[in-house]
């Protein structure tokens, strides 16, 4: 049984209880010590306080966002710096598995209806043919995501020529 499964059942008992993931950035704690970036996943229920910290990741590194496929148990997690990132998300832990997303600065994404598909907004899509400003990955029978099946590059700059010379895709849905 997955996770998304398990919380609907607690939820249906008449136990309070949610899951959630943090995309952390880099920092120090409230010893000075470094943080590094991070994803992590809680569980919180009323009978347990605070939430409960199941599972950590460092990677992707600046992670920006995240989508849930919860009819196939995947965090979809953006990451900022390096314009790549996924992590499938199973009973066993974060797995890591990497793509890229065809742009610089991945800041969201959204899973379609189906849970067959993820479009990830770039923030920064240069001026070159394959920088992409948004892109469509299907996900494989195991989670994995494929190769791009669909995707745009938007042209043009905002009125601030300085600091909007390329375009700039926030969201996608």
């Amino acid at each position: 049984m997955d996770m998304w499964n398990r919380q609907q059942q607690h939820l249906q008992g008449g136990s309070r209880s949610m899951m959630f993931a943090i995309a952390s950035g880099k920092g120090k704690d409230a010893e000075g010590r470094p943080v590094p970036a991070a994803t992590t996943w809680y569980q919180w229920s009323n009978r347990s306080r605070p939430p409960v910290r199941l599972f950590w990741s460092e990677r992707p590194p600046s992670p920006s966002f995240h989508a849930y496929a919860a009819g196939r148990n995947l965090l979809f997690t953006t990451s900022e710096d390096s314009g790549e990132g996924s992590i499938s998300l199973n009973d066993r832990g974060l797995t890591p598995s990497t793509r890229r997303t065809g742009g610089q600065g991945a800041v969201h994404a959204a899973i379609d209806g189906s849970n067959r598909f993820v479009a990830v907004a770039n923030y920064r899509a240069e001026a070159v043919a394959e920088d992409l400003s948004i892109a469509i990955f299907p996900f494989d029978d195991r989670g994995s995501l494929g190769e791009w099946v669909a995707s745009a590059r938007h042209e043009g700059s905002g009125p601030e020529k300085n600091r909007q010379a390329s375009p700039h895709t926030h969201c996608v849905m």
